[in-house]
């Protein structure tokens, strides 16, 4: 999964060191049968050396994020980007677009 998000170039003059969940998946259908997992989860950055990142000390602190993965052909496939400043709670419950 880190692989998968950290090529999408968010946030910018930032890049992915660490993702890891902090919670178990949920799993849900969508009302077209498609079935996506939430994953809360904690990503760290390290600011891209000579960005205007690299002295913000809050480019360093873990932000939380939900991973969305969807089951095609029986895998699960990551969706990208990763939604930020959500939980997953607020994810369902706001019935974000998971496509």
């Amino acid at each position: 999964m880190l692989k998968a998000v950290s090529g999408i170039g968010m946030p910018r003059g930032l890049i992915w060191k660490r993702l890891s969940m902090t919670d178990d998946a949920t799993i849900m259908t969508m009302p077209d049968g498609l079935k996506v997992a939430l994953a809360a989860m904690t990503v760290e950055f390290e600011p891209v050396p000579g960005s205007d990142m690299e002295f913000l000390p809050l480019a360093r602190e873990p932000r939380c994020v939900v991973a969305v993965f969807h089951l095609l052909s029986g895998e699960w496939q990551p969706r990208l980007p990763v939604i930020f400043n959500h939980t997953v709670q607020q994810v369902v419950e706001r019935k974000m677009d998971l496509r």
